[in-house]
């Protein structure tokens, strides 16, 4: 039976990453909870997508400019929607640590997993990944309860370190189907590199990376290789995937998506 993770919370119905779309992804069925997190100046683990703040807030700058107390007065979902059950929270509880995350995710009273995609700046490469697993070495969710963690990256240099932490099958490599900078092309190649050369890596390729370049996840599939794709909203491209054995669909309607394959 596949798995379905809810992309930054029940992001289609709520502001992506915040409580009121995490706490809906659970009320949904998700199996997984998907995050980002980004450092604040002060060193705090923040569940954020973007390096700056404008998309999401009110605010602006850099996320890693403000500090975790700067940014809790800041309004996190007025950009979409601030009406939601009482349940979820105030507009000024919207903002999340992975480790009320993960606290979030224990009080669901049912295996679920958190997906945590680290999202580096230069100035924070190593000290986030740091940051993380400390947190996730620590938290007492992941030694108690019911929560799982898994590890994302679409950084091939994070990936070997969170590999020697957590093990392959812990840790996802992220691919996307750009190749547009030198950046762009030289991560994409390492990170199929890995893949070939350790089955044990779980693969997370988008659903255009999937399409273009079959042949590769099919051989990846056929390794043994854990597969996580994002981000499927479409019926047509979760039943695509799953034909091709893939288990594990990352989507911003998990609810949907549960419903149309009959899960």
């Amino acid at each position: 039976m596949p798995r379905i993770f809810a992309h930054r919370g029940s992001s289609g119905r709520y502001p992506e990453n915040t409580r009121a779309a995490f706490m809906q992804a659970i009320y949904d069925g998700a199996d997984g909870l998907e995050c980002d997190v980004r450092l604040t100046a002060d060193g705090e683990v923040v569940v954020h997508h973007d390096e700056k703040l404008g998309r999401t807030s009110n605010g602006d700058g850099a996320v890693s400019d403000w500090s975790l107390a700067e940014l809790r007065k800041l309004d996190f979902s007025g950009w979409k929607t601030s009406s939601w059950s009482a349940e979820y929270g105030g507009a000024g509880e919207q903002l999340l640590t992975l480790s009320e995350l993960l606290e979030i995710a224990a009080a669901a009273g049912r295996p679920i997993e958190v997906a945590v995609e680290v999202k580096h700046t230069p100035a924070h490469d190593g000290e986030l990944d740091d940051a993380v697993v400390e947190i996730l070495a620590t938290h007492p969710s992941l030694t108690f309860s019911n929560v799982s963690a898994s590890i994302m990256s679409f950084s091939p240099t994070s990936v070997r370190r969170m590999t020697e932490v957590f093990g392959a099958a812990n840790v996802c490599m992220l691919i996307e189907n750009k190749r547009r900078t030198e950046l762009q092309r030289s991560r994409q190649n390492v990170a199929m590199q890995l893949l070939d050369e350790n089955p044990q890596l779980m693969a997370g390729p988008g659903v255009s990376f999937t399409r273009d370049h079959e042949e590769h996840v099919r051989r990846w599939i056929q390794q043994g290789t854990r597969h996580r794709v994002w981000t499927v909203d479409e019926l047509e491209d979760a039943r695509y995937l799953l034909d091709l054995g893939v288990e594990e669909l990352t989507s911003n309607y998990p609810a949907d998506l549960r419903a149309a394959l009959g899960l």
